[in-house]
């Protein structure tokens, strides 16, 4: 896993640092509406495509929201509200989440955050999250994790698998438990053979209030 980082920017003298929203909409984006994504095992995406939220998610913090297992798809929070998890188990290539608030309360020993991304696909692929202030509010403790963006790609992929990250007001500040060791704001696992790149620019990665148990990436 390679990481490219770079410092916060301006334009036009306004920061480019964390979540600015300076977002539109995709291109002929169909609805996700609050009502699909509060039904019992949220909103699962039918197909690749453009989407839209039109409301908010208020299934709970660690249930699960929305649900895409299709290749390029591209989520347009709109401006609204995810609390919630967010899925993609497979297909995840071309996957785009943006342009709002993603919180959950989520723990687990196998690293389970409020993105999890988890896929073993060959490659190449690229995803994009950008734009989205979030936070797992969790107070994980021993053995458990805690993540806010967790992305675990297993095998050996022959191209490879960019992950382009912009723009993120991110927040783990609930950990009270000093022994824990395993809370982050950004988690990548893997691709094997060097065949992730991850480019993280222009987001701000808080941790707290014991912050020996956390960390930005």
């Amino acid at each position: 896993v390679k990481f490219h980082a770079f410092a916060c920017g301006e334009e036009g003298g306004r920061s480019l640092c964390g979540n600015i929203l300076s977002t539109s909409a995709p291109s002929a984006p169909s609805n996700i509406t609050a009502a699909q994504m509060n039904g019992a095992g949220g909103y699962t995406i039918p197909a690749g495509g453009n989407y839209q939220l039109t409301g908010d998610c208020t299934q709970g913090t660690s249930l699960i929201c929305i649900t895409s297992n299709n290749t390029n798809t591209v989520i347009w929070l709109n401006g609204h509200t995810i609390t919630g998890r967010v899925i993609c188990q497979f297909n995840c290539s071309g996957l785009e989440i943006y342009g709002g608030t993603h919180n959950c309360a989520t723990t687990d020993a196998t690293a389970i955050g409020c993105l999890s991304i988890s896929d073993s696909a060959n490659g190449p692929a690229t995803i994009k999250i950008h734009d989205i202030t979030g936070a797992n509010t969790v107070n994980a403790t021993g053995a458990n994790a805690a993540r806010w963006l967790n992305l675990d790609w297993s095998g050996t992929p022959t191209g490879i698998i960019t992950i382009t990250i912009s723009n993120l007001t991110l927040s783990m500040t609930n950990v009270t438990d000093a022994s824990t060791q395993r809370v982050v704001n950004l988690n990548v696992n893997g691709p094997n053979n060097n065949h992730a790149l991850v480019e993280l620019t222009n987001s701000s990665l808080t941790c707290g209030p014991v912050t020996a148990t956390c960390q930005g990436i």
